[in-house]
């Protein structure tokens, strides 16, 4: 999921940040036919709410980024569509899934004046005609030096649908996490797929 949304857009995308980890083990569930959405995060001065689905070998993905603490007022959204396959246990003594996400379709939304005018200025992604809620294709484009994954590119995670609850832990039966990027496990080839959980995106039902 990573390689898609964490994107650096400056001033007001993101960046990837430290992250809690967290242990892999025991059985995972289905992703087909889900729903997934996450609380309000706080993240490089800004909050975001991240969801997920996944219907039919296809998967669509959307950040919202907001300027407070409640997640009220939105700032930029990115949304992410492509499909999907799982490719088996991560390990042998773990039950943690690999996936397997081609990307079709990447755009941004600027949700705020002041954000698509810091647009406009910057010519982000080569475009300096950004308008509040209208949609711009950024796959395959530099946008603030950083190059957007192309139509078509593999991003390769894993996923953990955690089958009982443990409210000392913060986990919820049900609740969904992807992958962790420790710099060396971006998802970028089978050899760099995470190995690890991330535990600052918590999804839930």
């Amino acid at each position: 999921m990573k390689k898609y949304i964490l994107i650096i857009v400056a001033p007001f995308l993101f960046a990837c940040t430290k992250k809690e980890v967290t242990e892999i083990s025991s059985e995972s569930g289905s992703l087909e036919g889900g729903s997934w959405v996450t609380g309000c995060v706080y993240s490089n001065s800004l909050y975001e709410i991240r969801s997920v689905t996944f219907s039919g070998g296809q998967f669509t993905q959307s950040l919202t980024l907001y300027s407070d603490s409640n997640c009220s007022v939105a700032q930029t959204k990115v949304d992410i569509t492509g499909t999907y396959v799982l490719s088996g246990k991560l390990s042998d003594n773990s039950d943690t899934q690999k996936i397997d996400e081609t990307l079709a379709t990447s755009q941004i939304t600027p949700l705020s004046s002041s954000v698509a005018s810091a647009y406009n200025s910057a010519a982000l992604c080569g475009d300096s005609n950004w308008a509040v809620g209208v949609a711009k294709d950024v796959a395959g484009k530099t946008c603030s030096s950083s190059t957007m994954p192309a139509v078509g590119a593999v991003s390769y995670d894993i996923y953990y649908i955690w089958p009982y609850s443990m409210p000392s832990m913060g986990v919820q039966q049900g609740m969904l996490n992807f992958g962790y990027d420790d710099g060396s496990h971006d998802g970028s080839s089978p050899a760099q797929r995470p190995d690890s959980l991330d535990g600052n995106y918590n999804y839930s039902r």
